[in-house]
């Protein structure tokens, strides 16, 4: 009969410890739940802070950036009309300066490359 009673208060106290540990259990789960949830607010907070409403200075950077790329544009579709191709003479002579005096090209060749280059019908 002894046995049996030893035998039922270990079961209890076996029953018992259990109990402790799921109640320990149990709020450590909601312990981490609320720091979960706190923490997502963090996160939504910062996403409405840094998402939503830059600061001045970063505007201010923003719209020069967007100007400077306006204009950047803006110089690119402007065709190159400041360069300014030399003479049909002047350019036949550096040829031959560079070929040599026995040049096969003629003044008239030049001419024919300097109309080329500047789009106009020979």
């Amino acid at each position: 009969m002894q046995e049996e009673i030893r035998g039922r208060n270990s079961r209890e106290g076996y029953d018992l410890r259990q109990q402790k540990q799921i109640s320990d259990l149990k709020h450590e789960l909601e312990d981490a739940k609320l720091t979960v949830q706190k923490l997502g607010d963090k996160n939504r907070e910062l996403e409405r802070g840094y998402g939503f409403k830059p600061n001045p200075v970063e505007s201010a950077l923003r719209l020069e950036i967007g100007d400077l790329r306006s204009e950047l544009e803006a110089y690119k579709q402007q065709p190159d009309t400041d360069f300014e191709l030399p003479e049909p003479a002047d350019l036949l002579n550096q040829l031959k300066g560079l070929v040599g005096k026995k040049c096969g090209s003629t003044l008239r060749d030049m001419q024919v490359v300097v109309e080329i280059l500047r789009g106009e019908d020979g």
